[in-house]
């Protein structure tokens, strides 16, 4: 005789989960979302760092191609403020080779370098540029 089917009654291989089961798979979803989350924001920050810094690079390097064009190669320090948070510094000084050998003329240079800065957090970040240029001739003697 074949037993009787209950209805009702779902068979054992068919019970569904229970209730730890669920739990289990509900911690094991949010550490992969935090380690997610956490991961994007990494992301984020570097992304936002890397503009900000080729912002300051533009900003040195526009700096630096005024050299003797729209700004004179005097010796001394100059610095003020652009927009977006940055401030800039600029530093020529005479540039002495050593001595030269030969029957080379000595060519008058200048160190120019250009700093742009800018406050992130509590941290001051910085991108440097420094270069020679010819200076302003010497008097014929």
């Amino acid at each position: 005789m074949d037993p009787i089917v209950d209805l009702h009654k779902p068979p054992r291989y068919a019970r569904g989960i229970s209730l730890l089961e669920v739990l289990v798979a509900f911690a094991i979803m949010a550490l992969a979302l935090g380690v997610l989350l956490r991961i994007f924001g990494t992301g984020l920050r570097s992304s936002a760092a890397a503009e900000r810094y080729s912002a300051a690079t533009l900003w040195a390097e526009s700096l630096m191609a005024g050299a003797g064009s729209t700004w004179p190669l005097d010796p001394g320090e100059e610095g003020g403020s652009l927009t977006g948070g940055y401030r800039y510094r600029r530093v020529v000084r005479p540039y002495d080779p050593g001595p030269v050998t030969g029957p080379l003329p000595r060519v008058p240079l200048v160190s120019v370098g250009v700093e742009v800065a800018w406050t992130e957090g509590e941290k001051t970040r910085r991108v440097v540029l420094s270069s020679l240029r010819l200076g302003p001739p010497e008097p014929v003697r």
